[in-house]
């Protein structure tokens, strides 16, 4: 027993308990939190690492099917994209037919021969001219002198064997008539225009080709002043 002599009266203190002493961890202590902490710490990584594969998984099937719902568009509008151009070249050919049989030349248009030079002709303006220029509709409609000047050219094209030519003078192709020729020069160095000319006018008024070497279409043409 221990006696406080300040205040003249005894104090009895009691000896440090055991339980409530500090004591440094044991090495096997030790060993058991580090294995403790890093089983949990493997663990986070663990649920980390599945976080993120489920989050690239996600990712992934998020965009195939954004790529899926664009391709299924894409064949939507392409198909109907393309109906819509068949019904319109569909249009196109009967007003062309109607207008194009009642011509002189017409005879094998409204006999529907698909394979003479008139019925290619008309289908080329039809469906691949890239002009796609606009259809008359009756015998009075202005724009009757260029489409029958344009399908002249395409027929004279068809019926010449221009598939076989070697200068196709810019037939068949989406410029104005008035450009479907080409400069071409001789052995002897001299020029000439080949093909379709406008002389000091809008429509074609002479032909040149060089083989033939005499004007083919402005014979033609007077049928359509």
């Amino acid at each position: 027993m221990m006696h406080d002599v300040t205040e003249g009266r005894d104090v009895e203190f009691a000896p440090p308990n055991e339980d409530t002493m500090h004591s440094l961890p044991t090495p096997e202590e030790m060993r058991t939190e580090a294995s403790i902490r890093s089983n949990q710490a493997g663990s986070e990584a663990r649920e980390a690492k599945v976080y993120r594969r489920s989050r690239q998984i996600g990712i992934c099937m998020a965009t195939l099917c954004a790529i899926g719902l664009i391709i299924s568009l894409s064949l939507f509008f392409v198909d109907r994209g393309s109906t819509s151009r068949d019904e319109e070249n569909a249009y196109r050919e009967k007003w062309a037919k109607s207008y194009l049989s009642a011509l002189p030349f017409g005879e094998a248009i409204a006999n529907e021969d698909e394979d003479s030079p008139q019925w290619r002709a008309m289908n080329w303006l039809v469906r691949d001219d890239p002009l796609r220029m606009a259809l008359p509709r009756s015998a009075d409609d202005a724009r009757g002198k260029k489409f029958v000047e344009r399908y002249i050219l395409t027929l004279l094209y068809f019926s010449a064997g221009g598939e076989n030519w070697s200068n196709n003078m810019r037939f068949l192709t989406g410029k104005d008539t008035c450009e479907w020729n080409r400069f071409f020069q001789d052995g002897e160095g001299e020029v000439f225009l080949l093909g379709a000319q406008c002389i000091n006018s809008d429509s074609v008024n002479k032909i040149w080709i060089r083989k033939s070497k005499f004007c083919i279409v402005s014979v033609v043409m007077k049928a359509f002043p």
